[in-house]
């Protein structure tokens, strides 16, 4: 993994966003007396993906708490909630985002607004940051 990954150091932080938009999870951190380090996901690919930009109207408006459940053509589903909070001390991206593996559609996205709106898209092709605004 590294000669990063075997320094000892006392983090204080680590936040997680696509930093070099190629649909893959990176993530920075940050140690004490020590600038920031950004490790970028180089994982091997091809494997489709798909995020959610949340936009609320009536919930909050980056619809943080929204709840998404998202099912693949082969029946399989995957659960996600919108946050901001999956670091110590750090804020991460607020998109919902997904793995599809070998999938390059989603047969269905249902989101659970905090206001306690249901929608639901149909047909949604992957590979995409998808903007959805809360009706």
């Amino acid at each position: 993994m590294g000669a990063d990954f075997q320094r000892r150091a006392f983090h204080h932080g680590a936040a997680f966003a696509d930093f070099n938009k190629d649909g893959r999870v990176d993530v920075v951190v940050s140690a004490l007396n020590s600038p920031a380090k950004l490790f970028l996901n180089t994982s091997p690919g091809p494997a489709h993906w798909l995020a959610l930009d949340l936009v609320g109207t009536r919930s909050n408006r980056s619809g943080l708490g929204a709840r998404v459940r998202l099912t693949l053509a082969d029946g399989s589903m995957q659960y996600n909630r919108a946050t901001t909070s999956v670091g110590y001390a750090s804020s991460s991206e607020p998109l919902v985002r997904f793995g599809l593996g070998p999938h390059i559609t989603v047969t269905e996205i249902e989101v659970r607004w905090p206001s306690g709106r249901v929608q639901v898209l149909k047909q949604v092709k992957g590979d995409q940051v998808l903007t959805v605004r809360e009706q």
